[in-house]
């Protein structure tokens, strides 16, 4: 191991260790349901708390449209693109 290699093994360090603290909390949570998606609003990640609360596997949503979660009714009156425009926005203050 080279003294650069040391180096970054340590500066790096606390980014794997924040990194494993959210993956531990998103994958062992058993009562708060967590879903990740990219900017477009399609889902890229669950957690098992989602697939007990909403019943859909890794298989059945990951690639889906996080609209498909709404109800009929929502959907016609455009909830899903109103709150994919109020995730968009947010994303953008940080």
């Amino acid at each position: 191991m080279s003294v650069n290699d040391l180096y970054m093994s340590k500066k790096l360090d606390p980014l794997f260790t924040t990194f494993n603290c959210f993956k531990t909390l998103f994958q062992n949570t058993k009562q708060n349901c967590v879903m990740l998606m990219d900017k477009e609003g399609f889902v890229t990640e669950i957690n098992t708390a989602f697939t007990n609360s909403f019943g859909y596997t890794n298989d059945e949503i990951i690639g889906k449209h996080f609209g498909i979660l709404f109800t009929q009714e929502d959907r016609k009156r455009e909830l899903p693109a109103q709150e994919l425009f109020i995730f968009q926005y947010q994303e953008q203050k940080f």
